[in-house]
């Protein structure tokens, strides 16, 4: 079969800032193609670029239980690289909603093993009900926090916390809040 795409939906980790060996590997030998193929979560590793497999997401087949990310459609995918308290860089996987009934519209999944760390759903704010179409921004801040922004289809404006240096991914603080909101101009964003 045949998908449209766009570079928007695809994220590599670790990215040029992160990459600590000449080969592109992590610091501990792993290098991943994440993406958004008909709206569903694929994962490639490159640790042997010549040979890529497909990553940790299970196949689609009755033998195999499906990850919580493949369970619905997803509109957009980001890469939050999060510093540990011990320096390590570890790729989270930022995956929002594609439509408005979804049972998760914001899902924060571990981009080392698919599980997932935090998930936010409309029964926790009813303005987390419209799909979403671009992927979140990052920045880290001084305090070693990392901030995502994102918009939804309606224009709302969200930002994403997750508390400065975590012993483990396990161990995250996330807090969610919308901060703006555009969505009486009437324009889908």
């Amino acid at each position: 079969a045949r998908y449209a795409t766009s570079k928007h939906q695809w994220a590599l980790w670790p990215p040029l800032t992160v990459s600590t060996r000449e080969d592109g590997l992590d610091a501990i030998g792993q290098r991943w193609l994440y993406g958004l193929v008909d709206q569903q979560w694929v994962v490639l590793n490159l640790a042997q670029p010549s040979q890529p497999k497909s990553g940790f997401l299970p196949l689609l087949n009755g033998a195999s239980p499906l990850l919580a990310a493949q369970q619905q459609g997803w509109g957009s995918l980001s890469l939050l690289p999060l510093t540990l308290s011990n320096g390590q860089q570890h790729p989270l996987i930022l995956l929002s909603a594609a439509s408005t009934h979804a049972a998760s519209q914001i899902m924060l999944d571990d981009g080392r093993n698919g599980r997932v760390l935090w998930q936010a759903n409309k029964d926790q704010d009813a303005s987390l009900s419209h799909p979403w179409r671009a992927a979140w921004q990052s920045l880290p801040t001084q305090d070693g926090s990392l901030l995502a922004y994102g918009v939804d289809e309606a224009g709302r404006v969200w930002r994403l916390r997750i508390a400065p240096n975590p012993s483990d991914v396990t161990a995250l603080q996330v807090s969610l809040n919308r901060i703006a909101d555009f969505s009486e101009s009437g324009v889908l964003f």
